[in-house]
C-alpha cells in the first residue's frame, strides 16, 4: 500500500508562546522534525518539515538561546525560513512616552506561500499546519481549491486552539505535555566540527 506523504509547516513563535503559555519552558529545546513524525499515523511518511521563524533583535540573552536552538535545529537537518522583526511606536498617553514594539512580519505569508506552492506541485497528500493563527484561513482554502482530495490537518500548540479553521481544514490535533516530552534534542547537539550546543540552563 502506499504511503500518504506528509508535510508539516510550524509556525516557530506560535508554538513558542503557547508552551510560555503553558510555563513549559523545558520543552522549547524541540526537534520540530521529531514532532512531526509523532504526528503521523502508520500509513503516513513525512517528506519535509518546515520551519518558520523570526531572529530576534533585542535582549542578547534571549539572543543567544534563539541562535543555539536554532544552529541545534539545522544540525538535526532543519533549515529554518526567517520572517523578520519591525519595532512600531506606541505611544503611552499616560505618561506621554513612546515606546518601540516589537511585531514579527512576514511569517504566516511565508507559510501560506509554501503550503499552496507545495499543493500546487503535488508535493504532499496531507498537511499538517501546527498554528492557531487565523491568518493561514486563505491558504488553506487556496488548497482546497487546488485539490479537493488534499487534506489539510491544523495542529493546535498548547493554549493556540481556535474553532475559525472548523470546516475549513480537514481535522484538528493538540499538542500536549506527552508529545513535547517525546519530542526533545539531546540537551547536547554536537556539530560537524565538534563544537558542542547546550541546552540553555533557563530551558531545564
Amino acid at each position: 500500500m502506499k504511503k500518504e506523504m506528509v508535510i508539516s509547516y510550524i509556525d516557530g513563535f506560535n508554538l513558542y508562546f503557547g508552551l510560555r503559555a503553558m510555563g513549559w519552558a523545558k520543552y522549547y529545546w524541540m526537534n520540530v522534525e521529531t514532532l512531526s513524525l509523532n504526528l503521523l499515523k502508520k500509513h503516513q511518511l513525512l517528506a519535509a518539515t518546515h520551519y518558520f521563524t523570526s531572529r530576534i533583535t533585542r535582549k542578547p540573552d534571549k539572543q543567544r538561546r534563539q541562535s543555539t536552538f536554532l544552529e541545534a535545529l539545522e544540525v538535526m537537518g532543519i533549515r529554518p525560513y526567517y520572517g523578520r522583526y519591525r519595532h512600531n511606536d506606541y505611544t503611552c498617553y499616560n505618561s506621554n512616552t513612546i515606546h518601540k514594539i516589537p511585531q514579527e512580519k512576514m511569517t504566516d505569508v511565508a507559510i501560506g506561500v509554501q503550503l499552496v506552492v507545495d499543493a500546487h506541485n503535488n508535493k504532499f497528500d496531507t498537511a499538517l499546519v501546527i498554528t492557531g493563527d487565523i491568518d493561514l484561513i486563505p491558504a488553506i482554502k487556496a488548497v482546497k481549491h487546488i485539490s479537493r482530495h488534499k487534506k489539510v490537518i491544523m495542529v493546535f500548540p498548547p493554549m493556540r486552539a481556535c474553532s475559525d479553521f472548523d470546516g475549513i481544514a480537514d481535522g484538528r490535533l493538540n499538542i500536549d505535555e506527552r508529545l513535547c516530552k517525546k519530542s526533545q534534542m539531546p540537551d547536547v547537539v554536537t556539530r560537524s566540527d565538534g563544537f558542542e550546543l547546550h541546552k540553555p540552563v533557563e530551558w531545564q
